[in-house]
């Protein structure tokens, strides 16, 4: 009878082990899917972010082009805008006005090109023109030194 018990004993230490291993299997599997899963799921919830993060570098540097093209506009007018005041003032002194005054070589950075057609003084860059009426003046425009002086009424430039 002792066998017998023996042997229940055992058998039912075998079927407990074997039960054991089967969760153990099973379990190991379902950890390595989890695993995978993660995994999955880690590099959707990157790949979401670099998308998002590409989206943004887009959109700000577009930003950033419209800023940079609102500047070049701004520089232009207000340099048309002084030189135009200097214009102004010596058409409208006395004759025997003269004085210097000097234009930048480029508007940050970037060349231009400024002139007198008729009474319009122009001033353009590769994006851009702007146009301001003047007084009738005789001469061209030069960047840096300009000399402009009032002759008997008459406006000259150089």
């Amino acid at each position: 009878m002792k066998a017998f018990v023996d042997l229940a004993i055992y058998s039912a230490l075998m079927e407990k082990g074997e039960k054991r291993e089967k969760r153990e299997k099973i379990g190991k599997g379902t950890s390595r899917r989890k695993r995978a899963q993660l995994a999955a799921e880690f590099l959707y919830v990157v790949g979401f972010a670099l998308i998002v993060v590409v989206l943004f570098v887009v959109a700000s540097e577009s930003q950033l082009d419209d800023l940079r093209s609102d500047r070049e506009f701004i520089l232009i007018k207000d340099l048309t805008h002084s030189v135009r005041t200097e214009l102004t003032l010596a058409a409208e002194v006395e004759p025997g006005y003269q004085r210097n005054f000097t234009t930048p070589s480029s508007i940050d950075g970037k060349e231009y090109q400024m002139r007198v057609q008729g009474t319009s003084l122009i001033t353009s860059t590769e994006k851009f023109e702007y146009v301001l009426r003047v007084p009738a003046i005789n001469g061209n425009l030069n960047k840096g030194n300009n000399l402009i002086r009032n002759i008997g009424g008459g406006v000259y430039l150089n």
